[in-house]
């Protein structure tokens, strides 16, 4: 052991840590390329392109709409739980203030 109080590198409990971690990213290296190449088409004709335009086109505007339908009706629930909640709370607060009297 030298006289710093260090671990020589054979002896370390890191070093095998240190070799699997760069054995994981050597097979993700290996690896990573095959899978976006699953993924990824990049056409030489761009007209390809198009129908895939379309469709996100079509897929947005429909996400939008559905988004906004929810905002509204949302905010249709809330004033409905808030007209709720005042005429509940108007009618608990009308029998004690008779009982005051």
């Amino acid at each position: 052991m030298p006289s710093d109080g260090t671990m020589p590198a054979a002896e370390s409990p890191r070093l095998g840590q240190k070799r699997e971690i760069q054995a994981g990213k050597v097979v993700l290296e290996m690896i990573w390329p095959s899978v976006l190449n699953l993924f990824l088409y990049f056409p030489e004709d761009k007209r390809e392109y198009i129908p895939a335009a379309i469709s996100f086109a079509v897929f947005f505007l429909m996400a939008v709409f559905t988004m906004r339908l929810i905002i509204v009706i949302s905010r249709k629930q809330e004033n409905e739980a808030k007209r709720l909640e005042r005429e509940l709370l108007g009618k608990k607060d009308e029998p004690e203030r008779t009982k005051d009297v």
